[in-house]
């Protein structure tokens, strides 16, 4: 619960901070492009790891190192992939999408769905260890990935505006809080899968024939 209301207040948080460096009007600009970086997140979630993370779980509980590691290496190039192909296809796509909504303000600010964009992918790129983690049942190192990606959020944004206040400045907050993220996550759970999976072994040499 900590751990979800830590990556919950960063995308809650940005949107009053957008509103404190600027107008009501520029928070319904920024929510529009947020939303096209969540409607990423959620194809991401329906077609990659919605399948991906129950067969890591049942890797992991079976105590198959061997299989565990190769479905994480697959969900974590299917992700790349995946995520450089959306990127791509998001940007592309709008421009000519905002050309028909007819509202040109969105286009003077279309530099802020690049930085939302680069947020979104490392946040993507994260859930790769973190759902290792979870498989593993490391609880304790997943909270505290996400609330050091709060404070790690809260403190950039404040260092960012103090030495440039601009617009990008909550992105760009958002990309150095998720690299932090994945950057813990992927070593924790270097260390968790190397004491996981001893444990299984030993459980597995204890309980065989």
């Amino acid at each position: 619960l900590l751990g979800t209301l830590a990556i919950r207040s960063i995308f809650a948080l940005d949107r009053y901070f957008i509103e404190a460096m600027s107008t009501l009007a520029m928070v319904g600009v920024y929510t529009f492009y947020i939303g096209m970086c969540v409607a990423m997140q959620g194809l991401m979630d329906a077609a990659i790891f919605s399948f991906a993370y129950p067969r890591m779980i049942a890797a992991a509980s079976a105590g198959d190192e061997e299989g565990f590691w190769q479905l994480f290496w697959r969900v974590a190039g299917h992700t790349l992939v995946a995520t450089a192909v959306l990127v791509v296809a998001i940007y592309w796509l709008s421009a000519p999408l905002i050309r028909l909504v007819d509202n040109p303000v969105y286009l003077d600010y279309l530099y802020l769905l690049k930085h939302l964009l680069a947020a979104f992918s490392v946040f993507l790129f994260s859930m790769v260890p973190h759902f290792g983690l979870y498989a593993m049942h490391s609880d304790s190192a997943i909270i505290i990935g996400n609330v050091l990606a709060l404070l790690a959020f809260l403190a950039a944004a404040a260092a960012l505006y103090a030495y440039q206040p601009a617009l990008t400045v909550i992105p760009d907050a958002m990309i150095i809080a998720f690299s932090l993220m994945f950057l813990f996550k992927s070593i924790r759970l270097y260390y968790v899968s190397r004491a996981f999976f001893t444990r299984s072994r030993a459980n597995a040499a204890r309980t065989g024939p």
